[in-house]
């Protein structure tokens, strides 16, 4: 899971930095009205995005299985703690 959130933190960093220059640009080509350049750092910024929702989705994967895996280990501690099985229970 630490895998995933690492990879989710980055992706959301490097969409951040693409958007920050997208931003950039614009004001730029807005003021010298030539938007031509842009094209580039549109498809970059769309390719990040999709980067950045795949690590969402695969955060969120990662912790359905952590939640999955707490409850079966709490379900295999109870019946630890519920001590050995008598033959009544078996039948």
């Amino acid at each position: 899971m630490e895998k995933a959130r690492l990879r989710y933190r980055l992706a959301a960093h490097v969409l951040r930095t693409i958007r920050e220059r997208l931003d950039q640009a614009l004001e730029q080509a807005y003021r010298q009205q030539s938007f031509g350049p842009l094209g580039n750092l549109f498809d970059e910024e769309e390719t990040r995005l999709a980067v950045y929702e795949k690590a969402c989705a695969n955060v969120a994967e990662a912790e359905k299985r952590w939640c999955m895996l707490r409850a079966a280990l709490a379900y295999e501690k109870g019946l630890m703690l519920a001590g050995p099985l008598s033959l009544k229970r078996l039948n």
